[in-house]
């Protein structure tokens, strides 16, 4: 079986860069996208934020310093269902997310520059 999935949507969360023990590099973002065909009572569609996790030295600095919040991007990767004991209870819990193969950022330089403006407070 293939576990393949491709999201298009905007940056929600400011990504977060982190280098790890191992050495790998990781950048951590969210992606809001449209559940179509779930339109509520009202005729709007909700919105989710989808995590999206992304391994690699250059490209995750990249996108770290570029996917600012409200970029439109697009996403390949599988999706990831890591298990966890909660601490205390035993209970088992559940994260799921997009562990990245690709992503491309959609908004030309013009618009990634005003948004970055934007989000730094910077007019």
């Amino acid at each position: 079986m293939m576990n393949q999935t491709q999201l298009v949507g905007h940056v929600g969360k400011m990504p977060k860069a982190k280098l790890l023990k191992n050495g790998r590099y990781m950048v951590d973002l969210n992606i809001a996208v449209k559940n179509s065909g779930n339109a509520n009572e009202d005729g709007e569609i909700p919105t989710s934020f989808i995590p999206v996790r992304y391994f690699g030295k250059d490209h995750a600095a990249f996108i770290a310093d570029n996917a600012v919040t409200g970029v439109t991007v697009s996403v390949v990767g599988e999706i990831v269902v890591n298990r966890y004991q909660k601490g205390g209870t035993g209970e088992q819990q559940f994260y799921t997310y997009v562990q990245a193969r690709d992503i491309q950022i959609n908004d030309t330089k013009e618009i990634v520059d005003k948004k970055k403006e934007k989000v730094s407070g910077v007019q």
